[in-house]
């Protein structure tokens, strides 16, 4: 792994600086109108500078400080050494169109480098089944439906063995080098898990999946790598690649309304 020495900024990260100081700049010269006389002593005006204050100071202020985090984490650059480490692939169906169940298997098996691909099917279709035998995948299932997702991978945990668990949603499809992109992280042996950026093919298809789109290039740049800067990376579900031995020394993906944060927290 190559490592940016300690101390230099690049212009990038000089900008990015630049920017949050004129903007913590123009946020105190917002400020200064609610204290305009007279403004606070309207019990309207007052509520709206509390909400105001808030909503800045969590979710404004909070995110710059993100931003600035990523300068607090040399850059790694991950080499394409995953040779060593057996990897199982689980893409996730329950009752979802078969042509999108179709279109994230022949990707997921695709993808260059030795791997297994397995359907878990919450389902139980037999149509499904077929079309992982069809694809040289593997097929399973299990009684019920207990703990949603979370339960279907840990169910599939227990009939495999790979180094390396990674996990898709019925609704994405892998690029063919994903995996010689990202495995080499995982020459680190502190590496608990990699959470590759998801991106969007449909962001032309209205204001919707434009605006989903936006939100997800910030979430997954600067807010991500800020989280990743301050040791606070989070699983999101898809697009991730997991140590098995991580993953068991937790007893597990966590269940819940919230299940990838909370196996991001407990692998922490």
């Amino acid at each position: 792994m190559t490592k940016h020495r300690k101390g230099q900024l690049s212009a990038s990260e000089i900008r990015g600086i630049a920017l949050v100081i004129i903007g913590v700049t123009a946020l105190l010269f917002y400020y200064r109108w609610w204290f305009v006389e007279g403004r606070l002593t309207s019990p309207w005006l007052l509520l709206g500078f509390f909400i105001a204050l808030i909503y800045t100071g969590i979710q404004i202020i909070g995110n710059w400080l993100l931003y600035l985090a990523t300068h607090h984490r040399y850059r790694i650059t991950c080499p394409q050494d995953g040779e060593n480490l057996s990897v199982d692939v689980f893409v996730t169906a329950c009752g979802e169109e078969y042509s999108l169940v179709e279109r994230a298997m022949i990707a997921a098996c695709a993808m260059r480098g030795t791997h297994r691909t397995w359907l878990l099917d919450d389902g139980h279709d037999p149509a499904l089944a077929h079309l992982a035998a069809q694809l040289g995948a593997g097929y399973l299932t299990r009684n019920g439906r207990h703990h949603a997702k979370a339960g279907n991978i840990n169910a599939a945990l227990t009939q495999t063995e790979g180094d390396i668990v990674v996990i898709f949603d019925i609704d994405h499809a892998p690029r063919a080098d994903f995996l010689e992109r990202t495995l080499g992280c995982f020459a680190d042996p502190t590496i608990g898990f990699v959470q590759v950026m998801l991106t969007f093919e449909n962001q032309q298809d209205g204001w919707v999946a434009q605006a989903a789109a936006d939100s997800s290039l910030d979430f997954y740049n600067p807010t991500a790598i800020g989280t990743d800067g301050m040791r606070s990376a989070t699983l999101v579900g898809s697009n991730a690649l997991i140590r098995r031995q991580a993953l068991n020394s937790i007893d597990g993906y966590h269940p819940g309304l919230a299940e990838d944060l909370a196996t991001s927290i407990a692998l922490h």
